[in-house]
């Protein structure tokens, strides 16, 4: 289905082109409040768009925050998401994803997209809506490298298994086959800094024990000291 693929374009161009800040440039060009505005339904009014975009699309403008950084465990990009949760939408942004969320006609790339934008905001559940059930996907899909970004942002202990069970996933398949396989790693290594509780500390432990590629076991390595010494 064509929304279905043009989601996880959006969001690898985002990972790999916007830099700081929310999802920004040709997909995203009349900011945050106009789209917000969109999903509750308040017909806005923008000099750079003909008419409010399809909710996936408002929902994706709305809620993401662009990675900075190639890595990123550590306490600086904890902060950045602190203080993206400090924009000011968040009461907003809840009550506009439970109606949609409740909606049985949302369709899934609107909840998926809903799920992505309440992740960054810090919100677990919206009534009876788990926000890491919506991203994990019930049971588990393949995560796309992107999609550690926000298991990162919402912080959710479940994540630790997951990551257990697509690092172990990953490390089965030949690089030469899957050029996503090792970025993904990293990326799992770096999400699981921000995770909070033992289990995401533990854990790095004993990947780190476990690898033999050299790179990786670096990054284990690394990121294990500063989860430790809150850096």
């Amino acid at each position: 289905m064509m929304t279905r693929i043009f989601v996880p374009i959006l969001a690898v161009l985002g990972y790999c082109l916007c830099g700081y800040g929310l999802a920004s440039g040709g997909e995203c060009p009349s900011g945050w409040e106009y789209y917000l505005e969109c999903l509750e339904g308040n017909n806005p009014v923008s000099e750079l768009e003909d008419k409010c975009p399809e909710p996936y699309r408002c929902f994706w403008c709305v809620g993401q925050l662009q990675q900075e950084l190639d890595r990123w465990a550590s306490e600086r990009e904890a902060r950045r998401f602190r203080e993206f949760r400090e924009i000011g939408y968040h009461d907003r942004l809840v009550a506009v994803a439970w109606k949609y969320l409740d909606d049985p006609n949302t369709s899934d790339d609107t909840r998926w997209a809903a799920a992505e934008a309440l992740a960054f905001q810090g919100v677990g559940r919206v009534g009876s809506h788990d926000v890491y059930l919506i991203l994990a996907g019930d049971p588990p899909h393949r995560v796309p490298l992107p999609w550690w970004y926000d298991f990162a942002a919402l912080g959710d202990p479940r994540t630790v298994e997951l990551a257990r069970s697509e690092y172990a996933r990953l490390k089965q398949i030949d690089p030469a086959t899957d050029n996503l396989a090792r970025p993904t790693l990293m990326n799992i290594i770096d999400c699981l800094y921000h995770i909070p509780g033992e289990g995401a500390l533990d854990l790095l432990r004993e990947l780190a024990l476990a690898e033999t590629d050299a790179g990786l076991r670096d990054e284990l390595q690394r990121v294990v000291w500063k989860r430790s010494h809150n850096e």
